[in-house]
């Protein structure tokens, strides 16, 4: 994050993101992202490889010392789940745990607090899920090998 980025109020920052979003684009997504322990030396090098592969238009935002926000206008409810995916894979590469939430306009609502409101909400039900070692399982079909990450119950015959 840049110098400008860190001198304005955090929350100000990305509400500003926000709203210039809401107002140019039909659609977009907030992710927020909840790191858990972490040192600052790691934090800092994982936000710069983040902010390096985001897609076009997003922007990065720290709002609290654990907390930052990727503001994506432009962009659909399937590449809110890719940038999820994206930062959990990224931190997990670091074994550091985070606790996500995403939310798109205008499907939670055409205002500031309607979205910022719903991430909030989703980062909620992230943080209170049970956290369940992913267990990979392996499938071959017509000589083809499949896995799969989390399939639990569903690969088992």
């Amino acid at each position: 994050m840049d110098a400008a980025t860190q001198e304005a109020g955090p929350a100000r920052k990305v509400d500003g993101a926000l709203a210039e979003g809401l107002a140019t684009t039909r659609v977009g997504v907030l992710v927020l992202v909840e790191v858990e322990a972490c040192s600052a030396p790691v934090m800092d090098g994982l936000l710069e490889a983040l902010e390096g592969v985001l897609p076009a238009r997003a922007s990065l935002h720290g709002v609290a010392d654990a907390l930052f926000a990727i503001v994506a206008p432009g962009h659909s409810l399937f590449d809110g789940w890719s940038l999820v995916e994206l930062t959990r894979e990224l931190f997990a590469h670091e074994g550091v745990r985070v606790s996500v939430g995403l939310a798109a306009w205008p499907l939670e609502g055409p205002t500031v607090t309607d979205v910022f409101g719903a991430a909030v909400a989703s980062l909620v039900d992230d943080r209170s899920r049970p956290r369940a070692p992913e267990v990979e399982a392996r499938v071959e079909v017509d000589g083809l090998e499949f896995s799969f990450l989390g399939a639990g119950e569903l690969l088992s015959a």
